[in-house]
């Protein structure tokens, strides 16, 4: 087996990967070698990172997005790579259209029961769409007070700006544009539209103080997002457990 699913010399996608992952996990053959080179493959294409998620524009097809998730869900990948993978997905417009997953909503039938359901995104498990709605909901929950409040600068006259220009230049686009539910990216675009509001009179100092401040406050998402994770697991557990 090593020596013919061992060579990595050459890119592979995740849906090439998932027969290495599963035949060489501890759970079936369990054979280490192949199985750490697997996962550091994984972990290759889909840089794992916050840097990797800088703004909308740098989109991803989730159609190649959706098999890494499930791999990353169902095997012991890189914990980095998992997150962004889940984030990334969770918060694309694409993973549940219907909403047919959310553990919010009405659920009168079992989600597996309806094929077209099944066939809109055959790569993702039930539970793994279930944890993606989760996720965003705490995204969304998280975020929104952040996004409908404006902050303040470090002058008056510079928080002025940032009232005045706040509708147009944030909320609005985000709005437009699902930013809600985008906060990594949502929160990299504001950081570039206060080196706009120098034309308005924002000053040096305010706009690099704002814009480490909002980088501050990626960097704190991205370590609650670990969190985050772990309640939608939980409940999940749990509503497994019930049933």
């Amino acid at each position: 087996m090593c020596s013919k699913y061992g060579d990595f010399d050459r890119p592979l996608t995740a849906t090439q990967l998932e027969p290495l992952l599963r035949v060489s996990s501890p759970d079936n053959l369990d054979v280490p070698a192949v199985y750490a080179k697997a996962s550091a493959h994984l972990n290759e294409i889909f840089p794992s990172h916050l840097s990797s998620i800088s703004s909308s524009s740098a989109h991803v097809d989730t159609h190649e997005l959706e098999p890494a998730l499930e791999l990353a869900m169902r095997y012991k990948v890189d914990s980095e790579t998992k997150k962004t993978l889940l984030y990334r997905v969770a918060t694309s417009t694409e993973f549940d259209p219907t909403g047919a997953h959310d553990p919010s909503g009405p659920s009168p039938e079992p989600i597996s029961s309806d094929p077209a359901v099944a066939a809109a995104h055959p790569a993702l498990s039930a539970r793994t769409l279930r944890i993606c709605h989760r996720v965003l909901a705490s995204l969304i929950a998280d975020f929104t007070p952040t996004l409908f409040t404006v902050g303040g600068a470090q002058h008056m006259a510079c928080t002025d700006v940032m009232a005045e220009r706040w509708m147009d230049d944030v909320i609005g686009p985000a709005l437009k544009d699902g930013g809600v539910g985008q906060p990594l990216e949502a929160l990299k675009r504001i950081e570039k539209a206060a080196e706009g509001w120098r034309e308005y009179g924002l000053c040096e100092e305010c706009v690099g103080w704002l814009k480490e401040e909002w980088e501050g406050e990626r960097e704190a998402i991205w370590k609650r997002l670990d969190g985050w994770i772990e309640e939608a697991e939980k409940a999940e557990d749990a509503a497994e457990a019930s049933q």
